[in-house]
């Protein structure tokens, strides 16, 4: 059974793909979780992750952004009507945004995956709010992009990568935050960057239904079960897990604003 977490907050999960998120929701209350993130991946997510925020006021918080998967079907003007939705008193940032060059893509949705990052960084930094990044097989061209937006600000979400990158992504100013990735026993990149990040630079979250934690590794994950991965780090880094629900809580609440 999970213990109770007086104070720590799942800062990216995807609440609009749960069947019964009143449930999930309702279970993380229960649980301590202090405050939840439900990030956008499309813009036709919006209305239903608006109605979850609605139903869980000052719980529930939200991004607007389209992910890479989805860049190739939308048009800057679609953007602009989305982000009209930026000022709406749950929404807190925008994301989940970035590159992603799966083995099979092609050179031209590369290059609309950058045009479309581009485009929201831009408008993330004329509005003055935090961005969710998600990177995969990307580095290069993800750091390019971030370093043209000098006012960027926000996190690397589900950190997968070195020592050495998170290096350079905290040298531009950003979080990072970890997910079950960092339980799983043969992570030592993960593992190595759980021990190396600043405590004042650090999240956590579960990007549930995916990804979950040892040791429900291979089932529906949610935003419960972030507790494994606050546990996992504060084992890793020696302190007492009460350290790291508390640190992360508070990087939360100063990079969403909230």
């Amino acid at each position: 059974m999970l213990r109770d977490m007086s104070c720590v907050v799942d800062s990216h999960c995807h609440l609009d793909c749960f069947d019964d998120v009143d449930d999930v929701v309702e279970r993380a209350r229960k649980f301590g979780i202090a405050k939840l993130l439900t990030i956008s991946t499309q813009i036709n997510d919006f209305k239903k992750i608006a109605t979850i925020c609605d139903r869980f006021p000052q719980y529930v918080y939200a991004t607007i952004g389209v992910h890479p998967d989805y860049a190739f079907n939308v048009s800057f003007e679609d953007l602009d009507r989305a982000f009209l939705n930026i000022k709406n008193k749950f929404v807190v940032g925008v994301g989940e945004i970035g590159l992603d060059y799966r083995s099979d893509i092609s050179d031209e949705n590369k290059k609309q995956q950058q045009k479309v990052f581009e485009y929201q960084l831009n408008l993330a930094t004329c509005n003055n709010v935090p961005v969710c990044i998600h990177t995969r097989n990307a580095i290069s061209d993800t750091l390019d992009v971030v370093r043209s937006f000098q006012k960027s600000f926000g996190v690397f979400h589900c950190f997968g990568e070195d020592v050495c990158f998170a290096r350079e992504v905290l040298d531009l100013g950003y979080m990072i935050s970890l997910s079950g990735v960092v339980t799983f026993k043969n992570a030592h990149t993960v593992h190595e960057v759980a021990k190396f990040v600043p405590i004042d630079r650090l999240l956590v979250e579960t990007d549930s239904p995916y990804l979950a934690p040892v040791p429900y590794r291979g089932k529906r994950n949610e935003p419960a079960y972030v507790k494994f991965v606050a546990d996992k780090i504060s084992e890793l880094r020696n302190v007492d897990p009460t350290y790291i629900y508390n640190k992360t809580t508070k990087n939360f609440m100063n990079c969403f604003n909230i």
